[in-house]
C-alpha cells in the first residue's frame, strides 16, 4: 500500500486512469504520483496499472480500516446470576454477549 503525493503544478500529462480516452481534456498538470513507479493518476483509491501497488491517501485509509479488519464475533453466554439493572431495576435477560478472547 502506498501512500502518493499529490502535485498541483506539474508538468501537464495524461494520467492513467484516462489514457484510453484519448481526450485533450484528460492533461492537466496536477495529480497524484505513485511513489514506486512515479505514475500519474487523478483519483484515488486506486490500484497502479504499472507495479500494482494500491494507492491510498491517510484518510481514506483511518476511515475504512474498521472495513479491512473486522471485529471478530461475540460469544453468546448464559448468565447464572440474577442480574438487575441498576439504573431501572428490571431484571436482565439470561442471554448475554461475550468477547472471544
Amino acid at each position: 500500500m502506498g501512500f502518493p503525493q499529490h502535485v498541483m503544478n506539474g508538468p501537464p500529462a495524461v494520467c492513467l486512469c484516462h489514457l484510453s480516452d484519448r481526450s485533450a481534456d484528460y492533461i492537466t498538470s496536477s495529480g497524484y504520483f505513485c511513489p514506486q513507479c512515479n505514475s500519474k493518476y487523478c483519483e484515488l483509491p486506486v490500484e497502479c496499472k504499472v507495479c500494482g501497488l494500491t494507492l491510498v491517501l491517510a484518510p481514506h485509509l483511518a476511515r475504512s480500516h474498521h472495513h479491512l479488519f473486522p471485529l471478530t464475533s461475540y460469544e453468546e453466554t448464559q448468565l447464572t446470576d440474577m442480574i438487575v439493572c441498576s439504573g431501572c431495576q428490571v431484571q436482565v435477560e439470561r442471554k448475554a454477549y461475550k468477547c472471544p478472547s
